[in-house]
């Protein structure tokens, strides 16, 4: 998931659409070559071993294009509320999905190689 300020939505476009490029050539990598995305990923990013995370790997796929889980997302809401993170729950318009869109629309031979996608 990744979560972006308003105004930097604004300032700087270009950026956030080339990050989410980059989340799904990484979801790629995930789909096609996954021992060598864990080689990448188990030590510096995931403090757990390569078995571990093979596991989780299998059961909690990777997923740039979550549009799908719209409802599911806010539904989770409740609980990081409960722990203190955030104040207020956010309403159906703190989730925009315009950028990923475009940046499907711009890179539509990447995201059409991607297994696990919404649509």
């Amino acid at each position: 998931m990744l979560a972006v300020r308003n105004d930097l939505i604004k300032q700087n476009p270009t950026a956030i659409k080339a990050l989410i490029k980059g989340m799904m050539k990484a979801q790629l990598m995930a789909e096609n070559q996954p021992e060598e995305a864990l080689k990448i990923l188990v030590g510096p990013f995931y403090k757990t071993t390569i078995e571990n995370a093979r596991v989780a790997m299998n059961k909690q796929r990777s997923v740039v294009d979550a549009r799908s889980q719209t409802q599911f997302i806010l539904d989770r809401v409740d609980s990081i509320k409960e722990m203190g993170y955030i104040n207020g729950k956010p309403g159906r318009d703190a989730i925009d999905w315009t950028l990923l869109e475009a940046t499907i629309a711009e890179n539509k031979g990447l995201w059409s190689e991607a297994e696990y996608k919404s649509t």
